[in-house]
């Protein structure tokens, strides 16, 4: 069974910050007057009733953009929040394991989702000036009290909500039965709907025969108009003298024959004029050119070639006495290296004869 496990007020009445543990069964309040325990019963009353409404529980001494807050958490894991603040009125709901719920715009009606994640009302609540055992109230008293206990207001009204609704179906029920006879009467005066309908069906056959004729005649105008046309043409081609036209095509011809050959004749004159303009143009630089300076800037390239062919053929030469000087030095420096080694080889092989005078002892004599 589920339980309430704590109550939290924040800004509630005398109580800027509080919390309560209770366990399952009886929870009992004992303190002096004015301590504060009638607040905590009426934070009860407005977590699980929204009551009282308004905003008279909040705290004088909080700050007026503190925000009122009583919270109940159950033993199953549920949390339920009331929050009352100058732009807050709202109901918040945690179930375990799902994201958290904030309804709004309930007016002083508890949202079913509080209700029945909370499962209490007033009977669970006991203040200090109740008689015990109820004995104080007459027998109906007694009997409305358990039967909010039990439940069986609840019933009550349920079976009092489903018998208006079945005096209400049955009340609908007799309208529809009159409904069913008025409309068979009107299907009675209708009873000539089927021949209706296959006649129907004929005029649509109908008008799909006339939609073709009406095209079929459409295109039989628009034929007629062509040959309407077609005739007028031809009239008007009967009435041209064909010998003339014939003869203005063949002067035509010979006209477009002679512009041809005149066009032929404009474009190589063209041409010869372009290239009279470019003689011309050369003419005109060669008249104005010195051919005295001409003449002596030619003598002066021939004497500077002259000069250039035989400084090139001077070069060669002395190219050729450089291999020839090298090519001597490499033989030079080849021989000196035999008559070394050849000397070395005589040496070894006569070592007491001189091998420029053949004389023997000349180690020793010298």
């Amino acid at each position: 069974m589920k339980w309430i496990k704590s109550l939290k007020l924040e800004n509630f009445e005398s109580w800027e910050f509080a919390k309560f543990y209770f366990h399952p069964g009886v929870n009992v309040f004992v303190g002096l007057s004015d301590s504060g325990k009638s607040s905590v019963l009426r934070a009860l009353y407005l977590l699980i009733e929204n009551k009282p409404s308004g905003e008279d529980y909040r705290s004088t001494f909080a700050n007026k953009k503190a925000i009122t807050t009583v919270t109940g958490e159950f033993s199953d894991g549920t949390i339920v929040s009331r929050r009352r603040g100058n732009s807050i009125n709202q109901y918040i709901l945690q179930l375990p394991g799902q994201k958290e719920q904030i309804f709004e715009a309930f007016k002083s009606n508890i949202p079913d989702e509080i209700a029945n994640a909370i499962n209490l009302n007033s009977v669970n609540i006991q203040r200090q000036v109740e008689l015990p055992f109820l004995l104080s109230q007459n027998a109906a008293d007694r009997g409305r009290f358990f039967n909010e206990v039990a439940g069986l207001d609840k019933i009550d009204s349920s079976q009092k909500y489903a018998n208006g609704k079945v005096l209400e179906a049955g009340r609908e029920q007799v309208s529809c039965e009159k409904e069913i006879e008025r409309i068979t009467e009107e299907l009675k005066t209708l009873e000539f709907i089927p021949d209706l309908e296959s006649r129907i069906v004929e005029l649509q056959a109908a008008a799909e025969k006339e939609a073709v004729l009406r095209n079929k005649i459409k295109l039989m105008h628009r034929v007629l108009w062509n040959l309407q046309q077609i005739n007028e043409e031809l009239e008007e081609l009967e009435k041209i003298d064909v010998a003339k036209i014939s003869a203005k095509i063949k002067l035509s011809l010979i006209n477009i024959q002679a512009y041809k050959q005149q066009a032929s004749r404009l474009e190589k004159i063209k041409n010869l004029h372009e290239d009279y303009l470019y003689e011309s143009s050369e003419l005109y630089h060669l008249e104005k050119t010195d051919l005295a300076v001409i003449s002596k800037k030619i003598k002066t390239g021939l004497q500077l070639l002259s000069e250039y062919r035989d400084k090139r053929r001077h070069l060669a030469q002395v190219k050729l006495l450089l291999e020839n000087n090298i090519t001597i030095k490499a033989q030079l420096k080849q021989a000196g290296e035999s008559l070394i080694t050849a000397s070395e080889e005589f040496k070894k092989m006569m070592p007491d004869i001189c091998p420029l005078c053949k004389r023997k002892g000349w180690k020793n004599a010298g």
